[in-house]
């Protein structure tokens, strides 16, 4: 499980990629969380939610944010 990533931030189209050394890994944020970011660096504690055919990655620094922000 993934619980932890640090590295660059990529947003495009209100979706979150964290660069780290070469890969790209899609986090789901919140519309605040994703506002509150700095462009140099991140550090985020990652929910890992497994699923059938599904393995998503969730991250809320803002606790008031539902916890499906998309």
């Amino acid at each position: 499980m993934i619980n932890y990533l640090e590295g660059k931030p990529v947003i495009s189209s209100n979706q979150l990629t964290v660069l780290i050394n070469g890969v790209g890994y899609a986090v789901l944020v919140g519309g605040r969380t994703l506002a509150s970011l700095g462009s140099d660096q991140v550090a985020l504690h990652i929910y890992t939610h497994v699923r059938g055919d599904k393995l998503e990655l969730l991250s809320l620094i803002h606790i008031s944010e539902p916890t499906r922000p998309y």
